[in-house]
Formats: C-alpha cells, sequence, structure tokens
C-alpha cells in the first residue's frame, strides 16, 4: 500500500497531467503536504461529503437524461446515456471506497485511509468532468443551422506564382537509345 500512496503523492509532484490542470478544472488537487496534515476524522469527514456530491451530481444526469427523454432528443439522450453508464459505475465504485475508508479510520490504519481518501477525491473529480460532458451534450451546438452558401476569404503569399507551376508537366518526353556497349569484343 505504501507504493500506491508514494507513486500518486510521486505523480502530484511531477505534474502528472491528471493533478497539473485539476486547479484549472476547478477540481481538488491534492498535495502530500495537505493528506498529511489532514487527520483521518477529517478524512472521513470530506470523504462522505464528496460521495454525497457525486450522488447528487450523478441525480442530476439522470434529470438531465429524463429532460432529452421527454423531449425525444435522441441525439442527446445517447450522449448522456454514454456518459450515465460511467458514472453510475464510478458512483459504486465510490461508495466501496468510502466503507473502506471507513474501516482503515476504524482500524487507524493511516496509510490505508490516505490510500482510499485520494482514491475518493479523484472518483470525485472524474465524475464531476463526466458530469460537465453530460450536461453538454446536445446543448446550443446541437441546434445550430447553417444556412446559404459558404463565404470562403482567400488570401494569397505574394511570393509565390499565381499561375499553376504545374504547366508543362505532363507531356512525357521519353528518349529511348540503346545501352552502351561495355564489352570490348562484341
Amino acid at each position: 500500500m505504501k507504493t500506491v500512496i508514494i507513486g500518486v503523492a510521486a505523480a502530484m509532484v511531477a505534474g502528472w497531467p491528471g493533478f497539473a490542470r485539476a486547479d484549472e478544472r476547478g477540481d481538488v488537487a491534492l498535495q502530500p503536504e495537505q493528506l498529511a496534515r489532514m487527520d483521518l476524522a477529517e478524512m472521513q469527514r470530506l470523504g462522505d461529503a464528496y460521495v454525497q456530491e457525486m450522488n447528487d451530481l450523478v441525480s442530476d444526469v439522470l434529470a438531465g437524461l429524463s429532460e432529452a427523454q421527454e423531449a425525444n432528443d435522441l441525439g442527446r439522450v445517447q450522449c448522456v446515456s454514454g456518459v450515465m453508464t460511467s458514472l453510475k459505475g464510478m458512483a459504486r465504485l465510490s461508495e466501496q471506497y468510502r466503507l473502506s475508508l471507513r474501516q482503515a479510520v476504524i482500524a487507524n490504519d493511516r496509510n490505508a485511509a490516505t490510500q482510499e481518501f485520494v482514491k475518493l477525491t479523484m472518483a470525485r473529480n472524474k465524475v464531476r468532468e463526466w458530469h460537465a460532458q453530460a450536461k453538454g451534450c446536445g446543448g446550443p451546438a446541437a441546434e445550430l443551422v447553417f444556412e446559404g452558401e459558404p463565404q470562403v476569404d482567400r488570401t494569397q503569399d505574394p511570393d509565390l506564382p499565381l499561375y499553376d507551376t504545374r504547366f508543362g508537366l505532363d507531356i512525357l518526353t521519353v528518349w529511348i537509345e540503346p545501352p552502351p556497349s561495355v564489352s570490348p569484343f562484341y
């Protein structure tokens, strides 16, 4: 278990892309110092809050799915259903992580509790990302309609020729001559 915690902590310190962009997405970016300062009760309290937040986000996506079904928007239904499958699986996993976190807190095992808390935090960040993806399904971009001829603006570099440089290359001239004699006896 120590290897996993150290590996996750090293990935966070090294700037692994999943952790580096967490602040930009508004997700929680765990720092090893923050984990070291947290006591077990705080990890359990935050873990419970994370699971509740994930369940609320799943409920929100379910409501969006029912709205799409009522509106007979098949494209949006398919998009939200695909995201919903991932959300439900992650919600089930997060419940297991929360139970494992509670067991580690009861056993006063800091390493196991830290590992489960990191899993819960990563699951929360992923659920928030999928929630945003589900909210973007359909939306205004799907209803956008373009009418009329497209307008094309063409710019030409003044250093390039204006004519077709391939002109005259289609004429094929083949010169066939006998090969030179290489033998003095022939």
